[in-house]
């Protein structure tokens, strides 16, 4: 499994291309689209990490890029903004890489909170981030761009 940094719009392509095969398989239309419009374009992740603090990373296995990850730089905390896999590749331990991934860009970069951006429903990946990064703690949910439920 490689992380790789995404760094140029044809990385970004790569992830806009990954997100619209993922959020068909996994969110309603209207959710899709919103959400699509808002933060998985081209456009939308150049705005992301030229003026968000956002770092997006490809995820590949076996020399193909199967999912991305998107992390977010605050104050003291790094948000977890994105973590998409293509079905196919779950359970390959990929997602456990991108948590301790995530868990050595904080250590690095002396973040004291890791936070997650995630539906509450979604309590298989709130249970592998307490497995994988166990100092964690999941203390709420947040939405800047609308993801997640009322």
């Amino acid at each position: 499994i490689e992380i790789i940094k995404a760094n140029n719009t044809s990385e970004y392509k790569t992830i806009e291309t990954l997100a619209n095969v993922i959020f068909h398989e996994r969110m309603t239309p209207a959710f899709k689209e919103t959400m699509f419009l808002l933060s998985e374009t081209v456009q939308a992740i150049q705005q992301q990490t030229e003026t968000e603090k956002y770092n997006y990373y490809l995820l590949n296995y076996t020399a193909q890029t199967v999912g991305y990850l998107g992390l977010q730089e605050k104050e003291n905390t790094l948000d977890i903004s994105k973590i998409y896999l293509l079905s196919s590749y779950r359970g390959l331990a990929i997602g456990k890489t991108a948590l301790k991934f995530v868990d050595a860009v904080a250590s690095i970069k002396s973040f004291e909170i890791i936070e997650l951006i995630v539906n509450r429903k979604i309590i298989d990946l709130q249970k592998s981030i307490k497995k994988w990064i166990p100092h964690s703690e999941i203390i709420g949910q947040h939405y800047p761009h609308g993801h997640g439920e009322k």
